[in-house]
């Protein structure tokens, strides 16, 4: 090799050095890569990302993209409830952590109500996947808060938080949510909220190693992360090692469909866009259904006996869209109006129809 051409190598290397170590190591941490689930053949979650609830995912799609970070997607996490439980979502990290290692780690947030409380979001680095049949609470002994992170203040009252932490395990999967110790009633007392729950917003989410020169399973990783495809309840996703390597155990006796997240105006009961149903058509027309139940909701604002009204509208006009789109025979399908829910802390999302499809 000339002389020239060792000029030039060095300089060349030490680049590509610097680029691989700058890769973030959480796949798709701007969650706009979009995951078309087998089940419904639409929309479902971040590619590459499972919440811990085993059941359909929620809180990632909106009706305000423009509310976003950065995008038009980001995680609608429900950090506090008036119950014993909260939300999160998890993901495989495309590099293992190597201890001893300093890592720059950062996401951004929003709070509607208040500027982010930053005891609410914490990133848990683990060795596994955690999945439950319904929300849990985890409040791991070891994890990364932000409460001393350096904060940024962003447009639409996101704000950045930022720092450095160093690794002392090989952890594989990183759980982001609320891991505090405090229980939820205490925290909601503490703040004096009156509401149910506190509901955070989270896009680009960033870990980032310092010195260590990444790793080569990173784009393996990535793969067979957006490879896995199911999302939702019926399907147990069992792994320890390796998401290449995962098996998924279908258990199919009952979908929930859940058609929520502003699809009904405001004191409506006709769906904003009757073909939001088309995305479910290959699940109900699955000529194995027996019996479908239509269960209506309303938000808490106006009167209960007036909102029993209303969820009974809801559940009817749902209905009766299942037999004139599907052509499903009116008499397998019951429907109810349950009237108030609080269960999010959204009003909006509150305003739903949930659909229980179940199989012979």
């Amino acid at each position: 090799m000339n002389r020239l051409a060792k000029k030039w190598l060095l300089p060349f290397l030490l680049f590509s050095f610097t680029m691989v170590r700058a890769q973030n190591i959480v796949p798709n941490g701007n969650l706009e890569d979009v995951n078309i689930c087998d089940e419904y053949h639409c929309p479902c979650s971040p590619r590459g990302w499972f919440i811990v609830k085993n059941a359909v995912p929620t809180g990632y799609y909106h009706l305000y993209p423009d509310r976003a970070a950065s995008g038009k997607q980001y995680f609608n996490l429900h950090v506090v409830r008036n119950a014993s439980n909260r939300q999160y979502w998890q993901t495989k990290l495309l590099c293992k952590l190597v201890p001893g290692e300093q890592y720059e780690v950062s996401v951004k947030v929003a709070e509607d109500k208040i500027g982010p409380n930053v005891n609410d979001i914490g990133f848990y680095l683990t060795d596994h996947f955690i999945f439950s049949r319904e929300d849990t609470l985890l409040q791991p002994e070891s994890y990364v808060g932000f409460a001393d992170a350096k904060t940024s203040k962003l447009k639409n009252n996101w704000f950045l938080l930022k720092k450095e932490f160093t690794a002392t395990t090989e952890a594989a999967f990183l759980i982001i949510g609320n891991f505090s110790a405090e229980d939820n009633k205490a925290i909601l007392t503490k703040r004096g909220y009156d509401y149910q729950g506190i509901t955070l917003k989270v896009d680009d989410i960033s870990i980032i190693p310092r010195h260590a020169a990444g790793c080569l399973s990173y784009q393996a990783n990535k793969d067979s992360l957006y490879a896995i495809t199911k999302r939702h309840a019926g399907d147990t996703l069992k792994t320890r090692e390796s998401v290449a390597t995962t098996v998924i155990v279908q258990k199919k006796k009952i979908d929930t469909l859940q058609l929520s997240n502003v699809l009904f105006e405001f004191d409506k009961f006709k769906l904003i866009n009757p073909d939001t149903l088309e995305t479910f058509r290959k699940l109900l027309s699955n000529p194995t259904i027996k019996k479908i139940h239509v269960s209506g909701y309303t938000d808490d604002a106006g009167t209960r006996a007036y909102n029993a009204i209303l969820s009974v509208k809801r559940a009817e006009e749902i209905a009766r869209l299942l037999v004139l789109k599907f052509g499903i025979d009116p008499s397998i399908i019951e429907s109810e109006g349950k009237g108030i829910s609080t269960f999010y802390a959204d009003a909006s999302m509150n305003r739903r129809v949930d659909i229980y499809v179940y199989y012979q």
